[in-house]
């Protein structure tokens, strides 16, 4: 059974910042009256203010108590301001509890306290996991561990005290296929498990957990999964040149200098001349980022970026938070198929809210640390995660693990493919949250197509054809593509099935390449519902394959699909 406890405090959002302080003091002050500390809240001195104070009442103690209720980790600012305060106020020593982890700086200064005796004794953490020790050896709540008769036919992850102005309740993710699927609640006062409209109310208080279903404690044997699973696609490429999906990677053509870039950057990165741990690779619609992908990730798993396994997964499949631990098994897969992990290693992902602290990913990085090798998951299509409110907590947890990663140094990289020409309102909620991680990664920035590298797919499409264009429709080509690789490929395939003599070629250039006829081809060959299913998914995409279906028969999207009109990506 998992030891992993973490702690989750959830107050009415309609309360003032006030009430919130009060409500987390008034949770600490309960823990540290047993403790034998009389403890005063909400203290002013001369250009400070203290959250507790907290006084020995049998030996002559003075303690300076900092609490902090947040999401993100806390930074090291924290632990200075508590330090400076202790001296100022002449003190014994300051205290710090709160409910998320520390940030990489903080993590450091905490580190560097604790090898330090004199420092030691001034300054005392109180994890998340710590706080959850003194509150089961205080009798508060009960040992998640004593309720293990409840679900002996279960595998069982990680546990979340829950503490509400209410109630106090265990919720514990039920493991099935590796990865978290399913919940159970259980009082923490008393141990009975809760009732299911009990258990749903206590889930609801993470979005994290919405993904998982409630599961009946007293479910007697274990049963198969009834859950319907929503697929993580991978990036794919198209089946031939002409294909306009991604380029295959024998296709792909220039971009020599980012290509550089980033194979120096993820070396950098498992030789460990770099700290940074993510990256982003930006460009407008159409400009080749999918394809560069490809070909990075071709790169990395024929062994030709050393020692580095490749994941790239396609977020337009993305329907909830789960979607992140799913993303993150299947890099752990990945890498395991490359030698880099122990087969033995099951890969178990404990927590959806903490995946990494899981054991066997920890067990996974200390193989892929000794081999020296790296694992590189990337999400391309990431401003999908922007566009739909739907799917903030995605994000949330993606930026989440992008933080832990960041935070713990482990190797392995995180990287991001979004449009440039997606643009985020300020008051756009992801807006803030990704611009705090921008100087925490490493930018690709993809440029236009230039005259050499669209000379060099022209020859390219000219092999694969086995026609030969003239210098005329040559140069009509890099004027028309606007150093566009997709235009540039959708413009070849339109000409090259149209000319076979140099007279042709002549014909078609007085007509303009024909390009509005381009495009009245791709509507030509469809029925009107076939066009009417094509508009409903414009306006909606990234879109449920079942709400198309539900307007529109298998049949037409079939047909869409196999033309390359519509793109299917996981259950969209």
């Amino acid at each position: 059974m998992s030891t992993n406890k973490h702690l989750l405090l959830s107050v009415p959002e309609q309360w003032s910042n006030d009430q919130k302080g009060d409500f987390y003091e008034g949770f600490v002050k309960e823990i540290l009256e047993p403790m034998r500390f009389q403890v005063v809240q909400r203290i002013h001195f001369t250009g400070m203010e203290i959250d507790l104070l907290a006084k020995g009442q049998d030996q002559p103690q003075t303690v300076l108590v900092e609490c902090k209720a947040h999401r993100d980790p806390i930074a090291a600012e924290v632990i200075s301001k508590l330090f400076g305060n202790v001296g100022i106020r002449k003190v014994d020593s300051g205290w710090l509890f709160s409910t998320s982890d520390l940030s990489k700086d903080a993590k450091g200064q905490w580190e560097n306290i604790q090898g330090d005796p004199t420092l030691a004794k001034k300054f005392t953490w109180f994890s998340p996991s710590k706080t959850i020790d003194v509150l089961i050896s205080q009798r508060s709540v009960v040992d998640p561990l004593g309720l293990s008769k409840n679900l002996e036919d279960r595998t069982v992850g990680d546990w979340t005290l829950c503490i509400t102005p209410s109630r106090r309740a265990w919720l514990v993710q039920i493991i099935e296929d590796g990865l978290p699927r399913r919940f159970c609640v259980f009082d923490a006062k008393t141990g009975k498990p809760l009732r299911e409209n009990d258990s749903k109310e206590i889930a609801e208080l993470s979005s994290r957990f919405s993904s998982l279903e409630w599961m009946d404690s007293s479910e007697a044997e274990s049963r198969p999964s009834k859950l319907t699973r929503n697929p993580v696609a991978m990036v794919i490429s198209g089946d031939a040149w002409d294909d306009p999906r991604p380029a295959r990677p024998a296709d792909f053509v220039g971009r020599d200098q980012v290509l550089e870039e980033m194979v120096n950057f993820l070396e950098d990165v498992r030789s460990a001349k770099t700290l940074t741990r993510t990256f982003s690779i930006q460009g407008p619609s159409g400009w080749g980022k999918s394809s560069l992908i490809l070909k990075v990730a071709e790169l990395a798993n024929s062994g030709e970026i050393a020692r580095c396994s490749l994941t790239a997964i396609d977020t337009r499949s993305a329907t909830n938070s789960s979607f992140v631990s799913e993303a993150l098994r299947l890099a752990f897969v990945d890498a395991a198929k490359r030698g880099f992990i122990p087969t033995q290693n099951k890969l178990r992902i404990d927590s959806i809210r903490d995946p990494l602290d899981s054991p066997d990913l920890l067990d996974a990085f200390k193989s892929v640390q000794k081999k020296k090798a790296c694992i590189v998951l990337i999400f391309d299509q990431f401003e999908e995660l922007f566009s739909k409110e739907k799917l903030f907590e995605t994000f949330n947890a993606v930026k989440d693990l992008s933080l832990d990663i960041d935070s713990r140094r482990v190797p392995m990289v995180l990287g991001f493919a979004w449009k440039t020409d997606v643009s985020l309102p300020q008051q756009h909620p992801a807006y803030h949250l990704w611009h705090e991680l921008s100087s925490r990664r490493r930018a690709f920035k993809i440029a236009e197509f230039g005259d050499k590298d669209i000379r060099k797919i022209i020859s390219s499409s000219e092999r694969a054809s086995g026609q030969e264009l003239s210098s005329a429709l040559r140069s009509r080509f890099i004027e028309q593509c606007q150093g566009l690789p997709w235009l540039l490929k959708k413009l070849l395939m339109h000409v090259l099935k149209r000319v076979s003599t140099v007279e042709s070629q002549y014909l078609l250039l007085e007509r303009e390449l024909d390009v509005e006829l381009l495009f009245k081809e791709d509507l030509s060959v469809l029925g009107e519902e076939q066009i009417k299913c094509l508009k409903f998914v414009a306006v909606r995409a990234p879109v449920a394959v079942a709400e198309v279906e539900e307007n529109y028969s298998r049949d037409t999207t079939n047909v869409l699909i196999n033309s390359h009109l519509l793109v299917r990506s996981g259950m969209n």
